[in-house]
């Protein structure tokens, strides 16, 4: 804080860790002036493990990703509520209906700031895990757009995102999934 006080205009970088909470804000001497914004070349990509995390529902229930090894686990990053189209996720919600009945998967959506998520999703719940405050998770995956929604397959690898008004038509992969599964030799 005395550095700011110092350097008015300062930036530092913000490193977020698997709670999606500010673990260090670093300072580079050498470009002290330096914007740090996040970078869509450093998001996990598709066929990469996709990096540790632990997410807190709004119910209070925490979920880490050794957790749900061998599970799908698909994540939705919305900035805020007003931004939600209702039929996007009507359509979300009856596909992961659809999916449990074949696929071991879990859905995580996180909004970026506290919101009455409650009384906007609740009825979405437990189907789609509600997670608030999550912006340093935004940061610390570099999640430029929103929505974005990133499918994650049993091994932990990134299989595919879905940006904005992009359906995300995650059934095809779980079930292109389980017809390369079957066969396979033994």
């Amino acid at each position: 804080m005395e550095l700011l006080k110092e350097k008015p205009g300062l930036e530092l970088q913000h490193l977020y860790g698997k709670y999606g909470e500010l673990e260090k804000a670093l300072y580079d001497p050498n470009e002290p002036y330096k914007k740090y914004r996040r970078d869509p070349e450093l998001r996990p990509k598709i066929g990469e493990n996709f990096p540790e995390f632990v997410f807190k529902t709004i119910e209070g229930e925490e979920f880490g990703k050794d957790q749900l090894n061998e599970k799908w686990v698909l994540i939705h990053f919305n900035h805020l509520t007003q931004f939600i189209k209702k039929p996007v996720w009507d359509k979300l919600y009856l596909d992961l209906q659809k999916a449990k009945k074949n696929y071991s998967i879990e859905c995580f959506s996180l909004f970026a700031y506290e919101e009455d998520l409650k009384t906007s999703f609740g009825e979405y719940q437990p189907i789609i895990h509600l997670v608030n405050n999550g912006r340093g998770f935004f940061e610390r995956y570099h999640i430029i757009k929103s929505p974005t929604s990133v499918l994650i397959n049993p091994d932990g690898l990134v299989i595919q995102y879905y940006f904005e008004s992009e359906a995300i038509e995650f059934l095809p992969f779980l079930e292109t999934q389980e017809k390369h599964h079957l066969n396979q030799p033994n």
